[in-house]
């Protein structure tokens, strides 16, 4: 789903936490970040916001939310897109774009292209995105269906 608003933020929100990262751009491996919320207590991504709350906006906030949600959906398994919405921000004059993501309900969700395995899930862990190395205990406390994929 694709929610597009403008709305001014304070800068002063803008840092780094367990449920807020920062990006000054679409960068490669940006649905990791996706990934970790949606398995965890969910959170923010902002693009057009440098790691140290420098805000440097984007370009065009809407072809952002076209190339974001594209990546989402061709890489995060299973279908997590229900759970990813889409703002843009105004601050200081400049253009962001804000991603909620919420925890998804049928974790773990992992990259597409590594498949269900270890070095495809990750976590939020404070600040840090993590590969999720104790796999078969994740499956176990976080899935609905764990007791079948771990048999």
């Amino acid at each position: 789903m694709i929610i597009m608003m403008n709305k001014k933020i304070h800068r002063r929100c803008l840092r780094e936490s367990e449920v807020i990262e920062l990006k000054a751009r679409i960068v490669a491996d940006i649905c990791k970040e996706v990934i970790a919320f949606a398995n965890t207590r969910g959170g923010t991504l902002y693009i057009g916001v440098e790691d140290n709350g420098n805000v440097v906006g984007v370009t065009s906030a809407d072809q952002v939310i076209l190339q974001m949600n594209n990546m989402v959906r061709d890489s995060i398994k299973p279908d997590v897109t229900m759970f990813v919405h889409y703002e843009t921000l105004t601050v200081d004059c400049k253009e962001i774009v804000a991603v909620t993501i919420q925890q998804g309900t049928d974790r773990p969700y992992y990259l597409g292209s590594k498949g269900q395995k270890p070095s495809g899930v990750y976590v939020r862990n404070g600040t840090y995105l993590v590969v999720e190395t104790k796999y078969r205990q994740f499956l176990l406390s976080h899935s609905r269906t764990a007791a079948t994929l771990c048999q």
